[in-house]
């Protein structure tokens, strides 16, 4: 398990919560909320937002945060986004070295 923060998109933490480590792909599974589950029910359900950051060690990631019900408890899961500037596109030569001597 690996602990991580979730926090809106200005930075305020939502959330300190244990990843779960089988997850696979993009999507990950929130094995339990250890703290601020009322933020993080304040901002799905209350404000409607589901975009957040995933901060892990020294690493932030956006995400698409989604829930459901399995059995009588609520499941979190953080669906992995690319940064904007990764989805940019490159422009022919942007990355041109042969001009560096």
């Amino acid at each position: 398990m690996k602990n991580a923060t979730i926090r809106d998109l200005e930075g305020e933490a939502l959330a300190k919560v244990v990843l779960d480590e089988r997850s696979e792909g993009p999507r990950l599974s929130v094995g339990r909320v250890t703290a601020g589950k009322g933020k993080l029910l304040g901002h799905y359900f209350g404000s409607g937002l589901r975009q957040v950051l995933l901060e892990s060690g020294e690493f932030q990631f956006p995400a698409i945060l989604s829930t459901d019900w399995k059995g009588e408890s609520r499941q979190w899961f953080l669906e992995l986004r690319a940064p904007e500037y990764a989805m940019e596109p490159i422009v022919r030569g942007q990355y041109d070295n042969s001009n560096m001597t």
